[in-house]
């Protein structure tokens, strides 16, 4: 009795053991940026607060806040004062190492020549410096040619709100059905197992059919399901203007949240062709005010043709980024540069397989890259699953899934599109049939679309004769969709992508705990051994 009794209550420990772990792991660190705006908070109840009065236009300075603000404010005279001692200080104290050093040097000299001799001439092998390929020019001479090659180029002037899109309103509604729809799934599967597992005479004499064609039924109708089971594996465009502000725009325009908040130093988006992965790219420059650097392979065409220019261009190009930051380094069809070598049926690449040159530079070059450096490397592709998976995944800190539009963004996008171009339908349900037409046409395809139909002279006889849907269907026949090959490709490497690098399932949560689970029955097996 007194054993079993310890057992209980060393099960109750176990379990409260855990319960505290499990509380632990889900605790919230405390945000760095709350403590700037606690502090501003109670600075203005401190100081303004009491002080400041609304209806009062006529109200003078005060002259003690003044004499304070001008000595001992954060840009006030003792605060400049104090920089200009803390620079003579550093000087100082540079000038003392420079002399220790000269001193230990001195010393090192005047040893015996055997000393020296075995020592080469006294000039012991310290720690290799890193080269620098471009010393003694300047960074003027660097932006010039860079400049005059086309490597640093004028951003156009694109805002993020430009990449129109809606957001999925029904994806709660959808997970829920796709969760019953799994529940439902499995218990199909165990009834049609319990079936094939009893099966005798009268089974079959029922079902009219013989035990291996119920077999291959039951197996294409659960390949079926696993076919039908992507519903929900793509953001919507809404998330992905959110994803690229967060990881792009951010870091790169605001300094403090650079320092502060975790970042990544490169970002691939992804997508079919003329989804806006390139519209997205010059919008994180605008919006951020970054220099654009443009290192596609198209670009690279006939200039830097032997491997140490190649050294010295992407040496050149992160030297300037990383002293002109914030920088923005665009590598289009980044599958190209990284390619995944001898894979069969794998299309050889239009430019020869001359951009995979540039790969071991841009690695060793962003090694190099800082913490602090307000550099970011976005790379574009329309068919990542043509390189090799694990670079992409060890050179890109984040991917982003730029999708074809759902029923929502492409409603959407009709309506802001021809409105711009200052025409407008005479039926709301002309742009319904025209936003369910464009199904699995890209964003980008949308806008061709409607470039052509309304062209300038159009636009201009818009008062003469009325727009009609009909017009957009000769050129929507001219463009392509998304293919269902591209689609599955895109699918595919989508849900191999860890966790971290995409839209989580139902699954996906299902497969975490059931592995987090299996992790905690390893341990307490291993502390019962």
């Amino acid at each position: 009795g007194v054993q079993e009794e310890g057992d209980e209550k060393g099960g109750s420990g176990d379990t409260k053991g855990e319960e505290e772990e499990e509380e632990k792991d889900e605790e919230i660190k405390e945000s760095k940026f709350w403590l700037p705006f606690a502090e501003g908070t109670q600075r203005y109840v401190d100081t303004w607060q009491e002080r400041f009065d609304v209806l009062d236009f006529g109200q003078k300075y005060d002259k003690p806040l003044l004499r304070d603000s001008i000595m001992e404010g954060s840009g006030g005279l003792m605060a400049e004062l104090r920089s200009y001692v803390d620079a003579l200080v550093r000087t100082e104290l540079a000038n003392l190492k420079a002399a220790l050093e000269r001193d230990k040097a001195g010393k090192g000299k005047g040893k015996g020549k055997g000393a020296g001799k075995a020592g080469k001439g006294g000039k012991g092998k310290g720690p290799k410096g890193k080269k620098d390929l471009t010393e003694g020019k300047k960074i003027e001479s660097l932006v010039n040619e860079l400049v005059w090659t086309g490597f640093l180029q004028q951003c156009p002037k694109v805002r993020v709100q430009d990449y129109i899109g809606a957001h999925n309103l029904m994806g709660t509604v959808m997970e829920e059905a796709e969760k019953v729809s799994a529940e439902q799934i499995d218990d199909v599967q165990k009834k049609w197992k319990q079936v094939l597992e009893n099966w005798n005479e009268h089974i079959e004499s029922s079902f009219q059919v013989t035990q291996d064609q119920f077999r291959q039924m039951f197996e294409k109708w659960v390949e079926q399901r696993k076919q039908s089971g992507f519903v929900l594996f793509e953001p919507s465009m809404s998330q992905v203007r959110q994803s690229v502000t967060e990881y792009g725009i951010l870091p790169l325009g605001s300094k403090v949240v650079h320092d502060l908040a975790p970042h990544h130093k490169s970002m691939l988006l992804y997508g079919p062709a003329c989804s806006g992965k390139t519209m997205l790219t010059h919008a994180i420059v605008t919006e951020s005010g970054s220099n654009y650097f443009n290192l596609s392979p198209a670009n690279l065409q006939d200039k830097y043709n032997n491997a140490k220019a190649v050294a010295l261009l992407l040496h050149m190009i992160f030297k300037v980024a990383k002293s002109m930051a914030p920088s923005v380094i665009y590598i289009d069809q980044a599958d190209l540069v990284f390619s995944g070598g001898k894979k069969k049926g794998k299309k050889k690449s239009a430019d020869g397989g001359k951009a995979a040159r540039i790969k071991k530079d841009l690695l060793a070059q962003m090694k190099e890259l800082d913490h602090s450096d307000r550099v970011l490397v976005v790379g574009n592709s329309r068919s990542p699953f043509d390189a090799d998976i694990k670079e992409l995944l060890k050179f890109f800190g984040c991917m982003v899934y730029c999708v074809h539009p759902d029923y929502a963004s492409r409603l959407l996008l009709w309506q802001t599109l021809i409105k711009k171009r200052g025409a407008r339908l005479a039926n709301d349900y002309d742009i319904e049939i025209l936003a369910y037409m464009s199904n699995k046409y890209t964003s980008g395809t949308i806008s061709k679309v409607i470039h052509n139909a309304l062209t300038d002279r159009r636009v201009k006889r818009l008062n003469q004769r009325p727009l009609r849907a009909e017009e957009f269907l000769g050129p929507l026949s001219k463009v392509l969709p998304v293919f269902k090959e591209d689609f599955e490709n895109l699918k595919t490497f989508t849900l191999g992508l860890p966790f971290h690098m995409r839209k989580r399932r139902q699954a996906d949560f299902e497969k975490e705990e059931d592995e987090s689970d299996a992790g905690k029955k390893g341990k307490k097996g291993k502390k019962k051994g």
